[in-house]
């Protein structure tokens, strides 16, 4: 049986707020587009739209997952990226997610963003991953704490993908976290 102790709310829109706060005072102009591109990743990423988040990552994206349950990604084309995208927001209902941003670094050559991370999974996609929950049509959140590394591609304007390392899994305990509520993403930001 679930029991939920607090309201557990997912909002997108604090995801990126550090990151704009730290584009507002970069002058380098590297270093600016190295925070756009994450900015728009974000932002696509917050609203499911899988072709956009591909704008912002180079032809041959690499993903290093540091995670429990989840496997690096390597591609001749973005085609692997596509699909883990299209499996995890869409297939598995993980689309709505938040990162409370605490700490952004930035220079030429990446982007590192760290804070608490939440993501949603329908009830359903946990039973299918073996996790016991009492509410197949609820959402749970995901949560650890995210240090993502932000590489920029050398040769291309565009980010090389994503290095996630994690504190726990983020799946540990999740059955608890049954969410109460979800803030709507900002129509200035889908």
């Amino acid at each position: 049986m679930t029991t939920v102790t607090q309201p557990i709310v997912i909002d997108p829109n604090v995801t990126w707020v550090a990151v704009e706060q730290r584009l507002s005072v970069e002058t380098d102009p590297v270093v600016r587009e190295n925070l756009e591109l994450v900015l728009a990743h974000m932002k696509y990423e917050a609203a499911g739209d899988i072709e956009r988040v591909l704008t912002t990552i180079c032809s041959r994206p690499k993903y290093r997952f540091y995670v429990p349950g989840f496997t690096h990604i390597d591609g001749d084309t973005q085609e692997p990226l596509r699909q883990f995208y299209q499996k995890m927001l869409i297939g598995e209902g993980a689309l709505r997610l938040e990162m409370r941003v605490e700490r952004v670094l930035a220079d030429r050559k990446a982007v590192s963003t760290e804070g608490v991370y939440r993501q949603a999974y329908l009830g359903r996609a946990l039973l299918d991953k073996g996790i016991e929950v009492d509410d197949p049509d609820a959402y749970y959140a995901a949560e650890c704490r995210m240090l993502l590394t932000w590489p920029r591609h050398e040769t291309e304007p565009k980010l090389v993908g994503e290095e996630a390392w994690v504190d726990r899994d983020m799946f540990e305990g999740i059955a608890s976290r049954k969410i109460t509520e979800f803030v709507e993403l900002a129509a200035s930001h889908s």
